[in-house]
């Protein structure tokens, strides 16, 4: 048998090149970094030079291993599916005993626990063909992809002499470990395929380092993004004495975008307040109370960003969510959506997704997403008003109107950035905006930009996708489709909200919401986009090739890592712009520039030697001090930001070192030949590539051969060892002189 076997491997010259020998029983450090070990006792060489232990255990299972039992592998033959149902039983039934195995086992390799049961996305029912209705900007029906990554503990970068950033001991101590996308005894929080996620896995693999290592610093800015605090009391503060002057900010500087309520209602609810002691107000106003306060808030944000009394009233808005949620109707659902304004203007993203959920859902009950019930709720509130002599009912109607579509823009914006299931879908909804576009010409472009946004989230990057997409070919027709959804949009913008070159000479009062919009349209376009920056371009090339689009197209997606490069380097320059005229920028959220960061950190350390490499730094490096310095001011957790001078390091050094081929690690020969062909099985490159960029799942086997793989069919830069040893903080990069 065996000389048969011999024989026909002889007989096949064209098969890829066999994989080196792997080591099963390398210690840690050595398996994460990916590099030769000696295996000696009682330490091998590498861990004795960096001076840490030297821990050694199976992949497959949660026991250490004795230094007498470490031993070679042989060739990689796969498992039986019994085998491997037997292992994934076993795995899970140790994620049930986490705190015993930790006791045990306070060190392990961060692959132990991981839990796949999906390495080659068609194995569920075959997938659909690709359905037209993908060309209707009205499809919605986002399915939640839901995968695990354990987090157990695993010193981060301490093996590169690096020391991570204090947490808030007084937090830490009182709340449980923070993670996400993970499973275990844990608060944990899950982030899907379209958020930032997978350029942090890009980076580890860069790094060669445990692959919480990154992941672990995103549990510091975790907690502050999805958490409200909430007073342990009701608190109602008077309003200040210049309201109206932070109310009117709002007005100006956010309601073109977001126009949640109108100058009338916030003026009756100062007199009420201004009449009666706010402590004796009934409770059914209490909600009025809270969008009051939230509207403070965001005006304080906007106008004063340092200053403390922000928070003040955010504080006092978050004290009555009760009460928001016991008198679930329009001025609720109001006040939930200011809420979720004013959160985001504090880098509470996630806090902002739980508001805006509730107040779809209530926006919902009372049918605000049906153009019938839209007529009957503006109908009975302008009666009452009409009454008074204020407002006409068509008035009324158009605005309840501009408050749904507030809502559905900002759940689009949330979903794409966090990549979590909508809470919205476009075939439950029958209105068309109704109020005079050429009056509010930014909100009609955020909610035709919306719509798009929620293509890209279903389309690409949800089970849906999963479903409808057979080959590469599919999806570079939905890549294709939606980058011309977006270039159109882009030429639709009318002169006056020109946003290249015309940002800072349309006047100041608009600048704000203006460079928002310009924010959201480039970080869309990096996302459809992405997939090709972080991929190797000869597969990304070959699979494009094969595709068979037309001339036009194929050359656009031919040039998409540029294109996601370009919008990166758009969205710095403009969130540079705007802080240099002191508009301030409470209302951008810091999830587009940190986009831009990781993609040029990538660019940088992919192409080190490339002739915009050291114009992309010199962006790199203003774009990090200048979210460092929101994120401070916003009170974010040091651990979070501290990563982004790790990101700024690595690639100066990078760039300004001379490019030589790493000694160890993967070589991009085992995956090209040398014509530029793939070696690889198109098929097997797909099934590797599509669940982690598309789908947020991460294939990684108990065994290094996967791994190698994907190193080069995500064209991976190998450092070498020398500089992953000898990286060390910068002069002033220090965690004292740093914050």
């Amino acid at each position: 048998m065996a000389q048969t076997l011999d024989s026909t491997a002889s007989e096949s010259p064209n098969q890829p090149p066999r994989k080196r020998v792997r080591l099963s029983r390398a210690c840690n450090a050595c398996r994460s970094r990916k590099v030769r070990c000696d295996e000696q006792q009682p330490a091998c060489s590498r861990c004795v030079a960096a001076g840490i232990v030297c821990t050694t255990s199976d992949p497959k299972s949660t026991s250490l291993i004795p230094a007498t039992a470490r031993r070679r592998a042989g060739h990689y033959a796969t498992q039986p599916e019994s085998a491997q149902e037997s292992s994934r039983e076993s795995i899970s039934r140790r994620s049930t005993d986490g705190t015993a195995i930790a006791d045990q086992q306070p060190v392990r390799h961060a692959s132990e626990d991981r839990i796949h049961n999906d390495t080659n996305f068609r194995s569920e029912p075959g997938p659909l063909p690709l359905d037209p209705s993908l060309r209707d900007d009205s499809a919605a029906h986002d399915g939640a992809v839901h995968h695990h990554l354990s987090t157990p503990f695993i010193p981060s970068f301490a093996q590169a002499g690096l020391q991570d950033a204090e947490p808030n001991g007084e937090a830490e101590a009182e709340s449980p470990e923070y993670a996400f996308n993970s499973t275990g005894q844990l608060e944990h929080k899950y982030l899907g395929p379209s958020s930032l996620q997978v350029f942090t896995q890009w980076l580890e693999m860069t790094f060669r380092i445990e692959t919480s290592s990154l992941t672990e610093r995103f549990r510091y800015g975790m907690r502050h993004c999805e958490e409200l605090d909430i007073p342990d009391s009701i608190d109602m503060p008077q309003l200040p004495a210049a309201w109206e002057e932070y109310v009117q900010v709002y007005f100006d500087e956010v309601a073109p975008l977001f126009p949640v309520v109108k100058h009338s209602q916030v003026r009756a609810t100062a007199a009420l307040i201004a009449s009666r002691a706010v402590s004796g107000l009934p409770q059914r106003q209490r909600p009025s109370l809270a969008l009051l306060y939230a509207c403070l808030a965001v005006g304080i944000r906007q106008r004063h960003p340092l200053s403390s009394e922000s928070a003040r009233y955010l504080r006092a808005a978050s004290s009555l969510f009760s009460f928001l949620v016991a008198y679930p109707y329009v001025e609720s659902a109001q006040a939930l959506l200011m809420l979720t304004i004013a959160l985001r203007c504090h880098s509470k993203d996630g806090a902002a997704s739980q508001c805006l959920g509730l107040a779809i859902r209530i926006a919902q009950s009372i049918g605000l997403h049906r153009q019938a019930s839209i007529n009957q709720v503006a109908f009975s509130a302008a009666t009452e008003h009409h009454d008074r002599g204020t407002e006409s009912p068509r008035a009324h109607i158009a605005h309840v109107q501009e408050v749904w579509w507030s809502a559905y823009c900002l759940e689009r914006i949330s979903c794409l950035e966090s990549g979590r299931p909508t809470s919205i879908n476009d075939e439950d909804v029958d209105q068309n905006p109704l109020f005079d576009q050429r009056q509010a010409p930014l909100q009609a472009f955020m909610i035709s930009l919306a719509k798009i946004q929620g293509d890209v989230s279903r389309q690409m990057f949800s089970n849906y996708t999963r479903q409808v997409v057979n080959s590469p070919r599919d999806m570079f027709h939905i890549q294709s489709r939606l980058d011309r959804q977006l270039s159109s949009w882009y030429a639709d913008l009318p002169q006056q909200l020109r946003l290249d070159g015309e940002l800072l000479t349309s006047g100041s009062r608009t600048r704000a919401a203006r460079a928002f919009l310009l924010l959201q349209y480039y970080s869309t376009l990096a996302t459809v986009h992405r997939s090709a920056l972080l991929i190797n371009q000869h597969i990304h090339v070959a699979n494009l090739k094969a595709a068979d689009l037309p001339p036009e197209r194929e050359d656009r997606l031919l040039e998409s890592k540029n294109v996601c490069i370009s919008s990166a380097r758009e969205i710095i320059r403009s969130f540079l712009e705007v802080l240099e005229r002191n508009t301030n920028t409470a209302v951008i959220s810091m999830t587009q520039p940190l986009m831009a960061i990781y993609i040029l950190a990538i660019k940088n350390l992919r192409d080190p030697g490339s002739w915009m490499a050291r114009s992309d730094l010199s962006l790199l490096h203003s774009a990090t001090e200048a979210v460092e310095g929101r994120y401070k001011v916003d009170g974010q957790d040091p651990g979070l930001y501290f990563m982004l001078k790790l990101l700024q390091q690595f690639a100066t050094a990078r760039e300004s070192a001379p490019v030589t081929q790493p000694a160890t690690g993967f070589s991009h020969a085992t995956v090209l030949s040398a014509d530029g062909q793939s070696l690889l099985d198109p098929t097997q490159e797909w099934n590797s590539l599509f669940p982690r960029l598309f789908l947020g799942d991460l294939p990684l086997e108990h065994n290094d051969t996967h791994q190698d793989d994907i190193f080069g069919l995500m064209d991976i830069p190998q450092l070498m060892e020398e500089e992953i040893m000898s990286f060390s903080i910068m002069p002033g990069f220090s965690e004292e002189g740093a914050f």
